[in-house]
């Protein structure tokens, strides 16, 4: 993702010249709705669409859409013909008027299914001389992106679904706040028996449960989002196991319908064995990251 990310817009590390406050006035009333009119007033200098002025890209940029409470930004590519979610998250937009550094808290289950969104839970946004500015990291480097604003209404209106950054693997059970996900069961199945028939490797076939949390899109195939099968039986490398063909009869037919919120679905997958006898470790990440959220060992006889 990351050198994609890179190819399609690169940061440039311009520094904008500072220029000094145009001054306050000292003197406060006592009247709440003159005070409103005025925070109402500097939320909407910031309320409205941001776009990335120091893009290395002819036709891609990254482009913010501001409300009172929500910020979302987006990689804009092919000239807008095409956009991909890169942060979803609160705002306070009075705050950032006033200059203040603003932290928003990234909607998690938002932006779960978005792979070009950004992993941490948290981005700090700051405006300082008319430009927006906050860091943007790309494979392993970090540059702050400056944006200017061009229109007053929001490209993109959000509502946050979550904000919730609670996620455990353990006891076969990974919670997050988009899913859970339960492990029911485990086995082996050699090259030549029942589901394993035109395989040359074992398999090692998990069945579980998947419950949706939220309205958003989800499917038993979710799982290789959320984990990865090893199998530590190589000195000098990690060995991530490949995905298995195996169906099975009682999951095939729903393993692609969309799970209603507060629906429960059962799931199969299976992952190609290099020995029977290392065990297998099934790691948790966060979606589309490498950040571990949990592992749980499973022997193979």
């Amino acid at each position: 993702m990351r050198k994609l990310l890179s190819s399609l817009i690169l940061v440039s590390a311009l520094t904008l010249t500072s220029c000094s406050d145009s001054g306050s006035d000292s003197s406060k009333t006592s009247d709440s709705s003159n005070s409103a009119s005025d925070a109402q007033a500097d939320a909407k200098s910031v309320i409205g669409t941001w776009k990335q002025e120091d893009s290395a890209s002819e036709d891609g940029w990254m482009e913010a859409s501001i409300t009172d409470d929500v910020i979302t930004i987006e990689w804009v590519m092919d000239n807008g013909e095409n956009r991909m979610i890169y942060w979803i998250g609160t705002f306070d937009a009075q705050a950032a008027a006033s200059g203040e550094t603003v932290t928003s808290n990234r909607d998690t289950v938002a932006t779960a299914s978005e792979w070009m969104a950004a992993s941490s839970d948290k981005k700090d946004f700051s405006i300082d001389d008319d430009a927006l500015t906050f860091k943007v990291a790309i494979e392993d480097k970090e540059f702050t992106t400056h944006m200017k604003k061009v229109k007053d209404d929001p490209t993109t209106i959000r509502e946050l679904k979550s904000t919730d950054f609670g996620q455990t693997f353990k006891n076969g059970v990974l919670d997050v706040p988009a899913a859970k996900f339960e492990i029911t069961d485990h086995r082996v199945i050699k090259p030549g028996e029942p589901g394993n028939e035109i395989g040359e490797k074992p398999l090692l076939v998990f069945n579980y449960d998947v419950t949706n949390k939220t309205d958003e899109t989800l499917t038993t195939t979710d799982f290789v989002v959320y984990f990865t099968a090893i199998q530590d039986n190589d000195p000098n490398k990690v060995n991530e196991l490949d995905l298995g063909s195996y169906i099975d009869p009682e999951t095939d037919d729903t393993q692609l319908e969309q799970i209603k919120k507060g629906g429960t679905v059962a799931g199969t997958i299976a992952y190609e064995l290099d020995d029977l006898t290392t065990p297998v470790d099934l790691v948790a990440t966060k979606s589309f990251s490498q950040e571990e959220i949990g592992r749980q060992t499973f022997e193979l006889n």
